[in-house]
């Protein structure tokens, strides 16, 4: 994917997210932020919800009051994230793109995800 399609994939994201105004988005991968941004901004404009990230090495670490960043990788914080927040309006996975790691994001994502949630890759 193109640096062009990825920033359209990534604002037609947070664009249909916008009308969902989703509780809780839990997304794996942040990288130098860029989806982070656009989603922290879309939770602003809705006026309500939380960004949960998981990436062990993020480039991007600016605060907000609405993200919560855990430096660990995916197999090491999904269970610690469902015990804090339980299930998640919606899943993201952005993160390392292993047929190993998608296979336990998916699957933990789909048991975490609550019933009509989304699961977006």
């Amino acid at each position: 994917m193109d640096e062009q399609t990825g920033h359209r994939w990534q604002t037609e994201t947070a664009t249909f997210l916008e009308t969902l105004k989703p509780d809780l988005i839990v997304e794996t991968g942040v990288s130098e932020g860029v989806s982070t941004r656009l989603l922290l901004d879309m939770l602003d404009r809705v006026g309500k919800g939380r960004l949960v990230s998981i990436d062990p090495r993020p480039v991007y670490k600016t605060p907000h009051p609405r993200w919560t960043l855990f430096e660990l990788t995916s197999h090491e914080a999904l269970v610690k994230v469902f015990l804090e927040y339980e299930h998640f309006d919606v899943f993201i996975h952005d993160s390392d793109h292993s047929a190993e790691c998608q296979a336990f994001e998916y699957h933990l994502g789909f048991l975490m995800t609550k019933p009509g949630g989304y699961i977006i890759s």
